[in-house]
């Protein structure tokens, strides 16, 4: 999960630099002044590190917390979950079905096989930070919790329910939005 935020934040800071330097290239040429490309790639450069530095800074104190609870054995609902959403196994979907399902459409970042929990998150691209989850499987109650919550600040309400009903097959039961 570190090595997926690792490269976004370069891949970022390389597009960042490219347009920043290729934009003053522009510039300079059309205005007709010299170009001398070692300044271009020092105004370019500078620019670019101070920039994404402090964006990449602040997304990572957002966000580590939420990917050390993902990581930890810490079975506890997480103090920042948005939505716990409780589902029914009307397929009666096994555990192990359930953990090979998950497995197949998010990234499993923990299990707990004697405690049926496993921990997961949807992949992080450029347009969706995804959500983190911490699922309880009930064997005698036949119930299945998620407790889940966004990666960013900035959140929108997303159709985790829709999309797990689809993975797993289980119906929806209980939907709780936390302030």
């Amino acid at each position: 999960m570190k090595k997926r935020l690792f490269y976004f934040f370069t891949i970022t800071f390389f597009i960042y630099s490219g347009l920043f330097i290729l934009i003053t290239y522009l510039l300079k040429t059309t205005s007709g002044k010299e170009i001398i490309f070692p300044d271009i790639l020092i105004e370019g450069l500078l620019p670019s590190i101070i920039t994404v530095g402090m964006i990449s800074t602040g997304v990572f104190i957002t966000i580590k917390p939420k990917i050390n609870y993902l990581e930890s054995s810490q079975l506890n609902e997480p103090p920042f979950s948005h939505e716990v959403y409780t589902f029914s196994q009307t397929n009666k979907i096994s555990y192990k079905e359930l953990k090979s399902r998950i497995n197949e459409r998010f990234l499993t970042t923990y299990t707990n096989d004697e405690q049926m929990c496993l921990k997961f998150c949807r992949k992080i691209n450029i347009l969706d930070w995804g959500q983190g989850v911490l699922l309880k499987y009930n064997i005698e109650k036949e119930l299945i919790h998620c407790a889940v919550f966004p990666f960013s600040t900035i959140y929108k309400k997303d159709k985790f329910a829709l999309y797990f009903k689809e993975v797993t097959g289980c119906e929806l039961i209980n939907e709780e939005i936390k302030k």
